[in-house]
């Protein structure tokens, strides 16, 4: 009889998880192949809300890595999130980006921050720093996320968690974590030099570019790739060799400045061409 009731638990969790794949399948594709249609954003909108109903039905439990029904709800919030804002409903958009933080804050500490999450932590704050430089110009906000998620990340990169690479157990890809880095720290330095604070703008668009040297010295798929191919990968990159530059410019670092703007044509003219 316990193993009967054991195998029927197994049974419901595994159904459990396979909709809960099903709902993030629907949500994935709101995001990624509606994204750039201005005219199906009611429908994006419609479709999310489905999925959240769905899931909401499904059982959840926040320290549980393999069943994230809880991930799921929190990435359908934070896409509804920029979904309202793209719409015009502000007051709409705002509870949604912070059901899904808090979701993600609580999932962050009832797994003891692995990797995965405090990236997707950092990711949802960062959707959040984005949109208020982007379409509520409310600075100071996107200066504080943008800076919890550099904080979130930068610790990945030096201590990740697990220690040793296991997606089951929480860690996740180091490429992604690096990406998702450099773009937090792009945000930031950005709100900070709205700000006016040009020496910690400069001193952040500068980990950026050792960030992004480092990248190509510590992953084993970038590491050994001839140099002219690592070159066209980098040239892509160029907008972290402009703001460099620019912040540079400000701080009155004339020489860091023209170097940094030489690089970033350079390889802006590089991409141009491939």
């Amino acid at each position: 009889q316990y193993k009967a009731a054991a195998a029927a638990r197994q049974l419901a969790y595994d159904r459990a998880r396979q909709a809960i794949d099903s709902y993030k399948l629907t949500i994935d594709k709101a995001r990624d192949s509606l994204a750039g249609v201005p005219q199906l954003r009611e429908f994006r909108k419609d479709l999310i809300l489905t999925a959240l109903d769905g899931l909401a039905k499904l059982p959840d439990d926040p320290a549980d890595i393999q069943a994230n029904s809880g991930l799921q709800k929190a990435k359908a919030e934070e896409y509804l999130y920029q979904t309202y804002l793209h719409l015009g409903e502000p007051s709409k958009a705002a509870p949604r980006i912070d059901q899904a933080l808090a979701t993600l804050q609580e999932r962050n500490r009832l797994q003891d921050g692995t990797d995965a999450t405090r990236f997707n932590l950092a990711s949802c704050l960062l959707a959040k720093a984005q949109a208020r430089q982007s379409f509520e110009r409310d600075m100071e906000l996107s200066l504080k996320c943008s800076g919890e998620a550099v904080t979130l990340l930068e610790p990945v990169l030096r201590d990740p968690k697990p220690r040793e690479f296991d997606l089951a157990k929480g860690s996740i890809d180091p490429l992604q974590v690096r990406q998702l880095t450099l773009r937090s720290r792009n945000i930031h330095t950005a709100a900070l030099w709205q700000q006016g604070r040009i020496a910690d703008a400069l001193q952040h668009s500068r980990r950026n570019v050792e960030l992004l040297d480092e990248t190509f010295i510590v992953l084993p798929q970038l590491k050994d790739l001839p140099a002219d191919q690592k070159r066209n990968i980098r040239a892509g990159m160029a907008w972290i060799h402009q703001l460099r530059a620019v912040a540079a410019l400000r701080a009155g670092e004339l020489q860091e400045a023209e170097q940094q703007q030489s690089e970033a044509v350079e390889l802006a003219r590089l991409n141009v061409q491939l």
